[in-house]
């Protein structure tokens, strides 16, 4: 994350993350909250289990454990309903999933592209394997765009056609060589 933000400082770059994490790891970096997607939803967003509202809040606590047991020793409640609340994230086979955060995003990503569409542009890729391929297909759909490389770091499925950037190796040691 150091690495991808002092780039972006040093060349005074325009920056979007998209990512299939649900850790909000990129905004514990420093990146802007208005430019990332979370195409798979945030465990630091809740709503209701039940469906009792389609409203998504910020989830500002955490959830205790139970170290003997693995079990939560409580739950957050929805403000509605007083029912159990769920983390704001895409689950395999998951029809209750309420995307309207995830779809604010895209339509702030999809203004970000138009914004910079006669730029050159740059897609860094980091560990998107095949298993769950919605990273991997978005970086190879911008690559096709004219002006624009894809660079692919992956230590098991590295491979990326069309010219574009591939490096055998785990982020961090992709990111430093190429800094």
């Amino acid at each position: 994350f150091q690495i991808l933000r002092r780039w972006v400082a040093r060349f005074g770059l325009d920056v979007f993350v998209v990512t299939s994490n649900v850790d909000g790891q990129f905004q514990r970096a420093g990146f802007a909250e208005e430019s990332i997607e979370e195409i798979h939803g945030s465990i630091h967003h809740l709503q209701c289990a039940s469906g009792c509202t389609a409203r998504i809040w910020e989830h500002e606590g955490s959830v205790e454990v139970d170290a003997a047991t693995m079990r939560a020793t409580s739950v957050p409640r929805c403000p509605r309903c007083g029912g159990v609340a769920r983390p704001n994230i895409l689950m395999f086979n998951d029809w209750g999933w309420i995307a309207d955060r995830s779809r604010e995003q895209r339509r702030r990503r999809e203004a970000f592209l138009v914004s910079c569409r006669a730029l050159p542009l740059v897609v860094v890729e980091l560990g998107a394997g095949t298993a769950i391929p919605s990273i991997r297909r978005f970086s190879e759909q911008l690559g096709s765009r004219s002006g624009t490389t894809v660079v692919r770091i992956n230590p098991r499925e590295p491979e990326i056609g069309g010219g574009h950037l591939s490096l055998v190796c785990g982020a961090l040691a992709g990111l430093a060589a190429l800094d």
